[in-house]
């Protein structure tokens, strides 16, 4: 959907670019409470506290008199206890953060990328992080926190193919990219991935088909739509009654 071109092993490359744990350092309990070892049984973090994660990027996080904190290897505290009600897995070497009920991001520093005033807050993917603000709109920033799709939309679902974001704006579906700029125009009730070149597209009650261009070319009249085959065809229901129509709109329904 003219987002350029991008390929498979680039792909994998950024989409396993999450942030993995180190097993090299190992959680353990013992009389009730969590340190670390070595893969050598050797106690390199004495057990004191009441939780202990799995190490990300050097950090990890653990919790001490019911409150969470961050730590590394050393022990020494990156971010203290009590500061943060929650602190989730790092993705991108960004985690999530929560207090009062309102979410933020840290960075594997400690520091905040965005501050706790969120109303949501998802994990990073492709170096972007979508959040709700406090007027339920959505959004999204990069990993500096900068605001790459402002927060004017009622709806932002990152598709499947990279660069492409269906969004929803005054009760209308549309597509934006990453510039926030309109690929498919905000004309819809529904709109849906596309499939093998055509994307299944609502209007009132009726369902029909616009191409990656946003051309309609399978008009507004079935009662259901069911995704476009690699063979051209996509079948439908129409006045009860079941058939297929192709990629140039041509109709075929079973008496």
């Amino acid at each position: 959907v003219r987002t350029g071109k991008i390929t498979m092993d680039k792909y994998a490359q950024r989409y396993n670019d999450i942030d993995i744990f180190d097993h090299s350092v190992i959680p353990f309990k013992d009389n009730e409470k969590w340190g670390y070892k070595d893969k050598n049984s050797k106690i390199i973090i004495a057990p004191k506290y009441d939780e202990a994660s799995q190490f990300q990027n050097n950090v990890a996080v653990v919790k001490l008199n019911g409150k969470n904190g961050l730590i590394n290897k050393r022990d020494s505290i990156i971010i203290s206890f009590g500061r943060y009600d929650d602190i989730y897995v790092f993705k991108e070497k960004r985690a999530r953060i929560k207090k009062n009920n309102l979410f933020g991001i840290i960075d594997i520093k400690g520091y905040e990328v965005m501050p706790c005033i969120y109303k949501s807050c998802d994990n990073y993917r492709f170096g972007l992080c979508q959040l709700t603000d406090k007027n339920n709109k959505e959004g999204i920033v990069d990993l500096n926190g900068i605001i790459v799709i402002p927060f004017v939309y009622d709806d932002l679902i990152q598709m499947q193919l990279e660069g492409v974001i269906k969004a929803k704006m005054n009760g209308k579906y549309g597509y934006i990219n990453y510039n926030n700029e309109t690929l498919i125009r905000f004309d819809y009730d529904y709109i849906d991935q596309p499939s093998n070149g055509m994307i299944a597209i609502k209007k009132g009650n009726k369902y029909g088909f616009i191409n990656t261009l946003g051309e309609e070319i399978v008009p507004c009249i079935y009662d259901k739509v069911y995704p476009f085959t690699e063979y051209g065809k996509a079948s439908v229901i129409k006045n009860g009654k079941s058939g297929y129509v192709l990629k140039d709109g041509t109709e075929k329904i079973i008496e």
